[in-house]
């Protein structure tokens, strides 16, 4: 199974993306996550403001599955995607561009645990072995 990766994005084991632009940090979920899932068809997303890495930062309802998507980092959500709430299948087509959130990180040092591009390729083929 072949997966299209942006190189300046960081990941987590529990396929979600992070990009980090202008000190903000956008999350997402990644090609292979959604793969697995299916057609995603509600998202019910988390409120502004403080969110700790490990809380809930939305539900997913996909065809097959409805998940629990937890935040990578510790921060303030500043924004939640609104396209994607009106049309929750964006992150299926093109989950790249398909942030879920946007949140102001607290500090850095949740984002010393987010693996590089090659640490997750490294991770999704040892999946498959």
């Amino acid at each position: 199974m072949s997966f299209l990766l942006p190189k300046e994005y960081y990941y987590t084991e529990t396929h979600e993306w992070v990009s980090f632009i202008d000190n903000k940090a956008f999350i997402g979920l990644t090609h292979y996550s959604t793969a697995r899932m299916g057609l995603i068809i509600h998202i019910h997303p988390a409120t502004r403001g403080m969110i700790q890495k490990g809380d809930t930062l939305c539900e997913i309802e996909s065809s097959k599955i409805i998940i629990d998507i937890k935040s990578p980092l510790s921060g303030t959500v500043e924004e939640i995607h609104e396209k994607i709430l009106t049309s929750p299948e964006l992150i299926t087509k093109d989950p790249y561009s398909s942030w879920i959130v946007k949140l102001s990180p607290q500090d850095d040092s949740d984002s010393a645990e987010l693996l590089t591009l090659p640490q997750y390729e490294f991770y999704i083929k040892n999946l498959w072995t």
